[in-house]
């Protein structure tokens, strides 16, 4: 099976590879929400991608780069929200010192299963699924960049909330799908139109 790993910036990407019998492995950035309290205005993926770069060459930092990501004062457990990084983890569990652990565990362990998969050069797609129109198309680009550098052969989708998102990158190695939100639509709804746009870039790729 073909690995697909979601990047954000919210979990779409995740649900919707899961209703699609694609979500092979748990990793790090499937439920995480990149906008502060949920605001879609704003997002947070330079955060994501930068930190997939930094920990691509400083591995064994995960445990403490996990640790500070929910340390106070800028993780609260009661809002689910890191304000330092603008981070939201509402599928989260926090409600007691021992939920709060096993969700710190969780994260440790999905983190190093995404970036041993990177080291390891596997063919890999990443998906993004974006709902905002600040996402920087540079960061993409160099994330992108790293990725194909470890594999000629991976890829990236990004389903995009912008209407004309700018990437300029061998149409081998990105498909980038314009999506424009409509307010009138719930997730749901998104969703599938999204697990539609998925399987067209995937069977492209084949």
């Amino acid at each position: 099976m073909q690995i697909i790993i979601p990047i954000g910036d919210h979990c779409a990407g995740a649900i919707c590879l899961r209703e699609l019998g694609l979500r092979s492995a748990a990793f790090p950035f499937d439920w995480i929400v990149t906008a502060q309290a949920n605001k879609l205005e704003h997002s947070n993926f330079s955060w994501i991608a930068h930190t997939i770069m930094h920990l691509l060459d400083h591995p064994n930092t995960i445990p403490v780069f996990i640790a500070d990501l929910f340390s106070a004062p800028q993780f609260q457990p009661q809002t689910k929200i890191n304000t330092a990084h603008a981070l939201w983890f509402p599928h989260d569990n926090f409600d007691s010192e021992v939920a709060f652990a096993e969700t710190r565990t969780k994260y440790v362990r999905r983190m190093t299963r995404l970036i041993q998969t990177l080291r390891a050069q596997n063919q890999v797609t990443l998906l993004l699924v974006t709902r905002h129109h600040g996402v920087e198309s540079e960061v993409v680009l160099r994330l992108l960049d790293t990725i194909i550098a470890l594999n000629p052969k991976s890829r990236l989708i990004w389903i995009s909330g912008c209407v004309t998102p700018v990437i300029h990158h061998s149409a081998l190695h990105v498909h980038v799908v314009p999506m424009p939100i409509d307010d009138t639509k719930d997730e749901h709804a998104l969703n599938v139109t999204r697990r539609v746009q998925i399987k067209e870039c995937l069977t492209f790729e084949e």
